[in-house]
């Protein structure tokens, strides 16, 4: 990790423990939960019959547990040690070696606490601490010489930008390239999420519901595009270096899937027959275009062969119930302008001729 300046004493020990705000906020909380659990008993006892069910014995050992969680906040402290760093509780004792540390992690999490550091062992699995006390820790000088491990990412990321001659003729270029292709789909990524949520939520509403098919419905077009053109160096699903990909653009087909429920009256069956038909050959020429890229893997075929098949069904049933609605409309339009349009009968005499 970056050198930081802090209170750490490499030659002796030092405790860490919460804030007085922190223990303070969290005696309230268990006050509070203990009044809650207090509350459903006396209520369990003067107002009903006393039967014992699995949902009361379950909220009341829900919210003990949560008072209990919260006493054990109030008692955890760390240790740090010269070579080590001590995770104390109420109920147990750990105790972590530098050398089984493998790297840390800076993880933002709010405009208050800024940032709090995870610690990773070398396997990659990451060691609980908890939450306050990894943000002092993080400040302390005992967290120098840690590999940063976001800072390695970004390095492997580059370098395997550098050596995929699909970006560019020279590295220079290969690198810019690369960076420049991983902030546009992480861009698409977060331009697809307010689409998603509006095609869930609403997309029901007939006001919406075509332009919104018809915007979902581009999503996976768009996606190829991108892969092609990019001579599959950006990838259709997420790689295990989340590099460039369009993931969520290519998962759009779940949310026409979800959509094509509304269509009443549709041919099911015929539709999704369709569908698996039409999927053999795309599916065929993306899996060797992702397999030629050097992306494959043994659940690429399956899943792309189940949303291409999945895109063509939805679109069908869709777009035939879209079809059909229109023609509903043109028909009633047509009724009222013909009932406009006829001469008006004159109404008989209430009184008959003499």
């Amino acid at each position: 990790m970056a050198k930081r300046t802090g209170t750490g004493n490499r030659g002796g020990t030092e405790e860490l423990r919460p804030d007085v705000f922190v223990k303070f906020f969290l005696g309230v909380l268990v006050l509070i939960a203990l009044g809650a659990c207090g509350f459903v008993i006396y209520y369990w006892w003067t107002a009903t019959d006393r039967a014992v069910t699995p949902f009361g014995v379950s909220l009341c050992v829900l919210i003990l547990g949560l008072a209990a969680y919260g006493v054990n906040l109030t008692r955890t402290h760390i240790v740090i040690e010269p070579d080590a760093v001590v995770i104390k509780d109420a109920v147990s004792t750990r105790r972590i070696e530098r050398s089984d540390i493998g790297g840390a992690r800076e993880v933002y999490v709010n405009s208050r606490r800024g940032t709090e550091l995870w610690l990773y062992d070398k396997s990659g699995k990451r060691i609980f601490v908890p939450p306050e006390l990894g943000q002092k820790l993080l400040g302390d000088t005992w967290s120098e010489g840690i590999e940063d491990l976001d800072q390695r990412d970004i390095t492997r990321m580059s370098d395997s930008f550098a050596n995929d001659e699909r970006w560019g003729s020279y590295e220079g270029e290969r690198r810019w390239n690369g960076s420049v292709w991983l902030g546009r789909t992480n861009f698409l990524a977060l331009l697809s999420v307010p689409i998603w949520v509006i095609a869930v939520v609403y997309g029901g509403d007939p006001a919406i519901r075509w332009p919104m098919f018809l915007i979902v419905d581009a999503m996976p077009l768009i996606a190829v595009g991108i892969n092609v053109f990019t001579d599959g160096a950006v990838d259709l699903y997420r790689r295990d270096d989340e590099g460039p990909n369009v993931q969520m653009y290519s998962w759009a087909p779940l949310i026409l899937f979800w959509r094509s429920f509304d269509v009443e009256g549709g041919r099911w069956g015929s539709a999704w027959l369709l569908g698996f038909l039409l999927a053999i050959p795309v599916t065929y020429w993306l899996s060797r275009w992702t397999r030629e890229a050097g992306n494959a893997s043994n659940t690429r075929g399956p899943v792309t062969f189940l949303l291409v098949a999945m895109y063509f069904a939805s679109t069908i049933l869709i777009v035939k119930g879209h079809r059909a609605e229109m023609r509903e409309k043109r028909l009633q339009a047509d009724q009222v302008s013909v009932q406009v349009s006829s001469p008006r009968t004159r109404p008989a005499s209430l009184y008959p001729r003499v």
